[in-house]
């Protein structure tokens, strides 16, 4: 089963993390989604076995848009 984060500690400054965000459409609706770089932090910070998984994926995603630019 799938699950979802919720963070209570400020581990990264939220007034960066907001201004670094990314905003996609879904729909009609604008969604605000952390950014690679301040996702990856967090991660680090959890330093879980998922997230070293999903950080190498995360840095992989970062390459192919880094390539694409």
């Amino acid at each position: 089963m799938e699950h979802i984060d919720i963070i209570v500690e400020n581990y990264v400054d939220f007034q960066i993390a907001y201004l670094n965000r990314k905003v996609v459409m879904a729909r009609d609706i604008e969604i605000s989604v952390i950014s690679i770089d301040d996702l990856i932090a967090l991660k680090k910070i959890a330093g879980r076995k998922r997230d070293e998984i999903d950080i190498l994926a995360l840095q992989k995603i970062k390459e192919l848009q880094n390539e694409e630019a």
